[in-house]
């Protein structure tokens, strides 16, 4: 399967939205008061604080910053 592919897939599961991107996002990813660097991370939470939605991972640092995980 080819990434293509998998993202086709990905995109055509029911409830779920594949949200880009965009300069809010980046914006308070940017101001998050957190140490860690990792930029993937961070735009993880930012996205998930401006959704008001909860995080499914059992990542300990995203874990211990971000109260609302799942896992």
């Amino acid at each position: 399967m080819t990434l293509a592919e998998f993202a086709e897939g990905v995109a055509e599961i029911d409830g779920l939205e594949i949200v880009p991107v965009d300069t809010a996002i980046w914006i308070a990813n940017i101001g998050l008061v957190w140490p860690h660097a990792d930029p993937a991370d961070r735009t993880i939470v930012a996205t998930a604080q401006l959704r008001d939605i909860p995080i499914v991972t059992c990542d300990a640092m995203i874990q211990a910053y971000y109260p609302r995980t799942i896992w």
